[in-house]
C-alpha cells in the first residue's frame, strides 16, 4: 500500500485490511515513481484515490478506482468509482439486483 497518510494511520489501514507492506508519507511523484517500478517487476496495481494529486498514479494503474466523493477530475480519471455501499444496498432492495456476481466479476478483473 502506497500512501500519502502519516505512518501511525497507514499503519492502522493496512493492518485492518491485512496489508503486510505500506509505504506512508508519499508524495503523488513517489507514488508513481513506486507503481511504475513495480509495472516494470510484472506487478499488475490497482489505485484507489480520492483527489486530484491522485490522478497521475489512477492513470497509471492497469485498474483504477475513484472514491464516492473524489474530485470530479479523480473520478474521470479512473475506470471506476466505488459508489457508497448504503447506495448499493438501497438500490439492490429497489431493483432486485444482485451483488454477488458484480463483486465476483470485479475481483476477477482486478485478480483479487
Amino acid at each position: 500500500m502506497l500512501t500519502g497518510d502519516q505512518p501511525a494511520n497507514a499503519a492502522r489501514i493496512a493492518n485492518e485490511l491485512g496489508i503486510d507492506h505500506f509505504e506512508a508519507n508519499l508524495a503523488p511523484e513517489s507514488k508513481l515513481e513506486r507503481v511504475k517500478a513495480l509495472q516494470a517487476g510484472g506487478e499488475k496495481i490497482l489505485m484507489v484515490g480520492d483527489g486530484i494529486n491522485d490522478i497521475p498514479v489512477l492513470t497509471g494503474a492497469q485498474t483504477s478506482i475513484a472514491m464516492n466523493g473524489a474530485t470530479d477530475l479523480a473520478k474521470t480519471s479512473a475506470d471506476a468509482v466505488l459508489a457508497e455501499v448504503a447506495t448499493c444496498f438501497a438500490y439492490r432492495k429497489r431493483s432486485n439486483w444482485h451483488a454477488k456476481p458484480v463483486i465476483l466479476s470485479v475481483r476477477t478483473s482486478v485478480g483479487l
